[in-house]
């Protein structure tokens, strides 16, 4: 029986992993030809922890995209494994909808924090 579960698990794990790159080449076709080229040589910001100071201005971008949305959040560099780079967003405010939040920006992986709720 515990195979079963291993199996189940694996099969959750590759379903994820096979959306979320059917999502992330959905966003490189939304990028500028310079990102896109980036991304694929290797150079992109978010593509390595020594250029975290480069990709600063990006997350004050994406804060300031959220904000026009209406999202209240901070949005700071976080050091990802295999040396990426992400955005974590801090969430000020349960979101009205968590699923219409952006899951990628000018090639960065984004990872949302819901604030803490009081009981």
């Amino acid at each position: 029986m515990q195979w079963l579960k291993r199996k189940l698990i694996d099969l959750r794990v590759n379903r994820w992993a096979k959306r979320r790159q059917r999502e992330f080449n959905a966003h490189l076709l939304t990028l500028s030809n310079e990102e896109q080229r980036q991304l694929a040589e290797g150079s992109h910001n978010s593509q390595s922890h020594d250029r975290a100071d480069n990709a600063q201005a990006t997350a004050e971008q994406f804060q300031e995209e959220l904000l026009k949305l209406g999202i209240s959040a901070t949005v700071e560099i976080g050091y990802y494994h295999l040396n990426r780079l992400v955005l974590t967003v801090d969430l000020l405010h349960p979101p009205k909808n968590i699923k219409a939040l952006p899951r990628f920006f000018h090639g960065y992986e984004v990872k949302y924090s819901l604030p803490e709720t009081s009981s």
